[in-house]
């Protein structure tokens, strides 16, 4: 059962992870990593100096045809998150050239765009012009238009650091905390500004922005920025390995891509909205569609109740917006619970840490949950521990309920399962909820964990095909927010099991992979690690955590950290 909690996007990319070249060099192994008792005061890293020396837009190599299509349910709501980075790090191999030279990256990323021909072509929100269903071009819905002279094709960018790549190279060393920030300060991944954003108000900028970043020992970081309606991180991650395949390939051929063969993947949101339950396009759901949903514990907090309490800036939507206030009136659909803004402390300094956990922690958390006996994966321990932590540091009063919001991937869990090869952003937030004490009190890794596993065994098929529904029947996309931050509610992803290692290059897979986390409170990360061993479990994990200072500081010092 240990892996049986990963999403099945993390799922699909283990098995994808059996295709990357033999010619991966060896990592060492976690089991030998070195100890250290726990310190709040993260390792600082030296100051970085940028210069940015090209800028370009790339296309795809193989022209498309003009095409419009209308992104999936599950896309269109992700514009709420707007983009997410990522970046992998590659050090200088001794004896061997440089395989990131900004000619062969730019052809090898032209040619593996022809399999990705949209993430090179304009996102924006529906009109009522668009040729598409009538669900499809209701408001705030996502289309995607590609292979005119007018696409803004993918920004790469070229940079060089007067450091070396190795401080930024978090040790596997367990009980030393590092600075969660640190790539973003040294300015490896692409600005926030250069993706597209399209609410509140639309952009007009690329939808994935590619850095390569050359340090002066030889090294390079490629950092990536994409727009969350295009890609999650399992998404992300498989087309870095393809252009990676594509540019090793190149390079094996002296810079030739003629016979460079392309990865199939095809672009098919409709596969997933083909799994929404009843009439689509009717003006109401269906009451068994309904009944059906209510079975899927969520939060939902809806941003158009009480728009007056909302803090400036914290809110991308408080009412419905001019084109659609006669139809909300009409509908007369009653407002949901507002977003309890009192408990997220948003003036207060947030920090982000990470640390390392060795397989034997891993284990020792796994077995304080229950273990397999007590019907928990690792994963599933893993995760709970972590909240158990922020709820323990924000000592909040017996029987408040808290929350932790998982993202639970979709494509393995409809029935039938989506192609493994499907990409966008296919994945939903639920919530696991118990009480402040019993989570923790005594036994608390059990019911954290034993709550994250129901919540992930209620997303049944017959429950996702009814969420699928309920969000495309929504007025507006953004208006119930599935999540929150402050006191009371923690937010995790898992990056485990995504291929985050399995982009080769031509020098070997990268030293370090990261997605990248904003300070915001309450949030947690769980990524994989290099080293040996088939699964997670047998290499160790990182975890990031943003939250506000004062809560860090009690989370790193709880002598449960490592559960020894």
């Amino acid at each position: 059962m240990e892996d049986e909690l990963l999403s099945d996007e993390q799922q699909q990319a283990l098995s994808h992870s059996s295709h990357t070249s033999s010619t991966m060099t060896t990592r060492p192994a976690a089991t030998s990593t070195k100890v250290r008792p726990p310190s709040s005061q993260p390792r600082l890293l030296p100051l970085t100096l940028l210069h940015r020396f090209s800028l370009q837009r790339i296309f795809p190599r193989a022209p498309a045809p003009p095409t419009t299509k209308a992104l999936s349910i599950l896309d269109s709501t992700c514009s709420a998150f707007f983009s997410f980075a990522a970046a992998k790090l590659y050090p200088a191999v001794p004896d061997r050239p440089d395989p990131f030279t900004p000619a062969l990256v730019e052809a090898s990323l032209a040619h593996v765009l022809s399999a990705y021909p949209h993430w090179a072509g304009r996102l924006r929100l529906a009109k009522s012009s668009d040729q598409g269903r009538p669900y499809q071009t209701r408001f705030g819905r996502i289309w995607a238009d590609w292979g005119s002279s007018s696409d803004p094709g993918v920004v790469l960018s070229f940079a060089k650091s007067d450091t070396p790549l190795a401080p930024l190279v978090p040790p596997l060393v367990e009980g030393e905390i590092v600075d969660g920030s640190a790539l973003e300060r040294a300015g490896v991944n692409p600005d926030l500004s250069s993706v597209v954003a399209l609410r509140p108000s639309p952009t007009e900028a690329p939808a994935l922005a590619v850095q390569a970043l050359h340090f002066t020992c030889g090294g390079v970081a490629v950092g990536f920025r994409v727009s969350h309606s295009l890609a999650d991180a399992g998404t992300l991650n498989r087309f870095v390995a393809d252009w990676a395949d594509v540019h090793r390939a190149a390079l094996a051929a002296g810079g030739a891509l003629d016979d460079v063969p392309l990865p199939h993947r095809p672009f098919q949101p409709d596969a997933l909205d083909q799994q929404a339950t009843g009439d689509l396009d009717a003006d109401e759901l269906d009451e068994a569609v309904v009944r059906e949903y209510a079975k899927l514990p969520r939060t939902a907090l809806d941003l158009w109740a009480d728009p007056a309490c909302h803090p400036d800036g914290m809110a991308v939507t408080s009412g419905p917006d001019p084109s659609i206030d006669a139809l909300d009136a009409a509908l007369g659909r009653p407002r949901g619970s507002p977003p309890p803004w009192s408990t997220w402390h948003s003036d207060q300094p947030v920090s982000v840490r990470s640390l390392f956990l060795s397989p034997p922690t891993l284990e020792r958390i796994w077995a304080a949950a229950g273990g397999r006996e007590g019907g928990v994966s690792s994963h599933d321990a893993l995760v709970g521990h972590f909240w158990r932590l922020c709820v323990r540091a924000r000592k909040l009063a017996a029987g408040t309920e808290v929350r932790i919001t998982p993202a639970v991937g979709v494509r393995a869990r409809l029935d039938p399962p989506l192609s493994p090869d499907t990409i966008g952003s296919n994945f939903v937030l639920l919530a696991s909820i118990s009480m402040s004490d019993k989570v923790a009190g005594a036994g608390g890794e059990a019911v954290a964990a034993q709550a994250i596993r129901a919540t992930i065994n209620s997303a049944t098929p017959s429950a996702l095909s009814a969420l699928l529904a309920h969000e495309a029947h929504a007025l507006d996309p953004l208006q119930v927010q599935p999540y929150f931050c402050g006191e009371e509610h923690t937010s995790m992803s898992s990056w485990i099991g995504a291929g985050v290692y399995d982009a080769d290059f031509g020098s070997g897979p990268p030293v370090y992979a990261e997605g990248v986390m904003p300070a915001v409170d309450g949030m947690l990360l769980f990524e994989d690690v290099p080293g040996e061993g088939r699964k997670w479990l047998e290499r160790g994990a990182r975890v990031k955590l943003a939250l506000r200072d004062e809560v860090m500081k009690k989370v790193l010092a709880d002598p449960e950290l490592l559960c020894l």
